[in-house]
């Protein structure tokens, strides 16, 4: 018998009448009827553990609606970004069209693991000043820190103290300086805890701070709902000159889907 059963509590199944009235045959092939006892205490389950408390959250201090709107702004920047780490047909810095735009962004510099800004390689490097030159008179050089392949822990450690803010917003204005671009564009791809949306704002607010008015600073917002809808808005755009709309992989793409999805991208700006 199986561990746990007593074999003391079996009896016989019943065997009903078959169709000619006759009460001998059996229903089912060695059935017994069984009296199940609780097994033996090393069976028993062990208890579910207790996860340890949340730790309470800091949010970052509400601010008031502004319904103002800046119209010099309005319409008035034309962004766009060149990517470095382009496989698919990319294109040299010196061949880069800037006649219809306003900015244009290096991407991505990396936040590394001394939780400081730094280039993401050497070639890169070799870049800066060509894609700087090429700009020069007709659109502000901008690079952004992170993008996709970006250690996101890196940038949650970057984020999460006041003291590590400040090493890296000093990295940032020192990184500008050393490379000669005007502005600095935060892609963090993508603040995904409570804790890291509320250093978000603290990380914008401590570039805003070291960085001063010398310097164009933005942010790239991810406008997947999953993610759209936790962040403070409202007291971002008090340290950034603009917030721009990362409008693609608001949903799974294929080979015959574009991955933006003009619905959702409305109804998050909204």
């Amino acid at each position: 018998w199986p561990s746990g059963w007593n074999p003391s509590n079996t009896g016989p199944c019943p065997n009903p009448p078959d169709p000619t009235g006759n009460t001998g045959g059996e229903q089912f092939w060695n059935c017994v009827d069984l009296t199940i006892e609780p097994a033996s205490p090393l069976d028993t389950p062990a208890p579910v553990p207790v996860p340890p408390p949340v730790q309470p959250v800091t949010p970052y201090p509400s601010v008031a609606v502004d319904e103002t709107c800046d119209v010099d702004l309005q319409m008035s920047i034309r962004l766009g970004y060149y990517n470095s780490e382009s496989t698919c047909n990319p294109i040299d810095v010196t061949n880069i069209d800037v006649t219809d735009y306003t900015h244009v962004v290096y991407s991505y510099a990396a936040v590394d693991d001394s939780l400081t800004m730094q280039p993401t390689s050497t070639d890169d490097v070799a870049e800066y000043a060509a894609f700087i030159t090429t700009l020069s008179g007709n659109a502000v050089p901008m690079i952004s820190v992170g993008g996709f392949a970006q250690d996101n822990n890196l940038f949650s450690q970057a984020a999460a103290t006041e003291t590590s803010r400040s090493a890296f917003a000093a990295s940032a204005v020192t990184f500008l300086q050393t490379h000669g671009f005007e502005g600095l564009d935060v892609s963090w791809e993508y603040v995904t805890s409570s804790a890291d949306y509320g250093n978000f704002v603290f990380l914008i607010e401590a570039l805003r701070t070291a960085l001063g008015d010398e310097y164009v600073l933005t942010a790239t917002i991810s406008l997947d709902p999953e993610i759209a809808n936790n962040y403070d808005y409202l007291a971002t755009s008090q340290y950034v000159d603009w917030l721009n709309i990362k409008g693609f992989e608001t949903t799974p793409s294929t080979l015959l889907e574009a991955s933006s999805d003009l619905e959702t991208i409305q109804n998050n700006i909204d």
